[in-house]
């Protein structure tokens, strides 16, 4: 019974290990391959690749050692792992749910996963927090249970998974995935340059915590869709205050269908932007902006002044009309002195 998905080749060259033919001794490959009926051109080549398969998908471990020669000779063992000691040492959590990049819904839960992850891990020194480490097949049962039930899930799968997550500003999803037992699958988050642990947690809070934008602002639905994607875009994501193309990510990231092809898109951008601008305290301005030879758009980003800096800026221009340069410590001093009732 093949309980643990080995390749064919793998499983074989396991019963050999722990049969009679296997004498504890040093034996030339070609007679292992052969005893152990290892199938397919090459395969005899291959003794390494099966062993490391064996140790990360089994729950045995695997002892060998190499004459280091081309065809040479192999001592092999294997022995039971302690896997009770490997989950004492670090303890993954638990995701029930799927693990197909199409499905939405998980994405956003697995995502959630991790930043909860860095919420309740104490502050660390490194730039990276690794919230997964699985290093066998027992490991990736109990942790990503979906992973074990699809006919076809390896690091291709699981990367396309992850590559779908999107956290709050200041992380990214980190990952080494590797279907060799020393190394395993490593998942975790990583900081984006210039941000601290602190900070990216105050990040997570501050999202989880906003109030929603059609209540908060009196938006509509599409118009406060737009407006929380512009607030929780990344450092990286803005180009000279840009946002990326808004119909490239309309439907995915932004929750706004049918954009992508829509002719009308910049009519329908420019209605939303400005219903932004009048309602909160954002001055945003819809870019044309050619990507693949077609018509897309980009939204420019700029916070309006407050009005105490924009009567600043008024005085002052007022002050050069008149041929006296007045500075900002000034004007706010006196404006200051006006706003505060005299005793």
């Amino acid at each position: 019974m093949n309980e643990w998905f080995l390749s064919d080749n793998a499983l074989r060259l396991l019963s050999w290990i722990q049969g009679p033919k296997n004498t504890g001794e040093f034996a030339p490959v070609n007679r292992i391959g052969s005893q152990a009926g290892l199938r397919g051109e090459g395969s005899y080549s291959r003794i390494e690749t099966y062993l490391k398969e064996i140790s990360l998908k089994s729950p045995y471990g695997v002892n060998f050692e190499s004459t280091g020669r081309w065809s040479g000779d192999y001592k092999m063992s294997v022995f039971r792992k302690e896997e009770k000691r490997q989950q004492e040492e670090f303890k993954n959590p638990v995701f029930a749910g799927s693990l197909s990049s199409s499905d939405c819904e998980s994405v956003i839960a697995f995502g959630l996963l991790l930043e909860d992850g860095l919420l309740e891990a104490p502050l660390a020194v490194e730039r990276v927090l690794r919230l997964f480490d699985i290093r066998s097949r027992v490991a990736l049962a109990n942790s990503l249970p979906d992973a074990t039930k699809q006919k076809k899930f390896g690091p291709y799968e699981f990367k396309e998974f992850l590559s779908k997550i999107r956290l709050s500003r200041g992380l990214k999803v980190a990952a080494s995935l590797h279907d060799e037992a020393k190394e395993g699958w490593l998942v975790g988050v990583a900081l984006e340059d210039g941000w601290t642990w602190e900070r990216a947690r105050n990040a997570i809070e501050e999202r989880r915590n906003r109030q929603n934008s059609e209540e908060a602002f009196g938006l509509s639905q599409k118009a406060a869709r737009i407006l929380d994607w512009i607030r929780d875009l990344h450092d990286d994501e803005f180009e000279l205050g840009m946002t990326p193309c808004v119909e490239n990510v309309a439907k995915e990231q932004i929750g706004i269908g049918g954009m992508s092809y829509n002719q009308n898109s910049g009519a329908l951008l420019t209605i939303l932007v400005e219903e932004i601008n009048e309602k909160t305290n954002y001055a945003l301005r819809l870019i044309p902006w050619i990507d693949y030879s077609r018509p897309h758009h980009r939204i420019l980003v700029r916070l309006k002044p407050d009005a105490d800096t924009e009567l600043i800026r008024q005085i002052q221009f007022r002050g050069l009309e008149k041929g006296v340069r007045l500075s900002e410590e000034d004007v706010t001093n006196h404006l200051e002195a006006l706003w505060t009732p005299a005793r």
